[in-house]
C-alpha cells in the first residue's frame, strides 16, 4: 500500500491492517506476488495461488514457502495469467499445516484447478 501511495503509512494504520489480517491463534494472512521471487515468503505456512479472476487454483504448504514455490517455478502452469496473485499464512506446526491444507483443498473441491490431492470424488 505504501508503494502505491508513495509514502509511509501512519503506525496506527499499519497496526489496523495487521490486526485485520491476523487470524488469532494462527498468524497473519499476507498477500504476495508469485511472479516476484523477492516477494516470496520464507516462513513455514500455507499458500494459495489465484488466477487472473482471483479464483483459487492451488493450495500448498511447506516448511519454507519460498523453497516450496521454487518447486513449481518450472511447471507449465506457473505463469501469468494462470498464477496471477498469491497469499499465505505463517503456520509453524507441520501437522497443523497439513491438516489445514487438506481442509482447504476439500472445501475448494474441483475449484482448486491444479491441486486436487485431497479431494474426494
Amino acid at each position: 500500500m505504501e508503494q502505491a501511495l508513495g509514502r509511509e503509512l501512519p503506525a496506527e494504520t499499519k497496526k489496523e491492517i495487521r490486526d485485520e489480517a491476523t487470524v488469532e491463534g494462527v498468524g497473519e494472512f499476507v498477500e504476495f506476488d508469485p511472479n516476484d521471487r523477492d516477494d516470496w515468503p520464507e516462513s513455514p505456512g500455507i499458500y494459495v495461488f489465484y488466477d487472473i479472476s482471483e479464483r483459487p487454483i492451488y493450495v500448498g504448504q511447506g516448511s519454507n514457502i519460498k523453497r516450496r514455490i521454487q518447486d513449481h517455478e518450472q511447471k507449465f502452469w506457473f505463469k501469468s495469467p494462470i498464477v496471477e496473485t498469491a497469499a499465505c499464512i505463517k503456520i509453524e506446526d507441520a501437522s497443523l499445516r497439513e491438516k489445514i491444507e487438506t481442509i482447504l483443498i476439500r472445501f475448494l473441491k474441483r475449484n482448486a484447478v491444479i491441486n486436487k490431492q485431497n479431494v474426494e470424488r
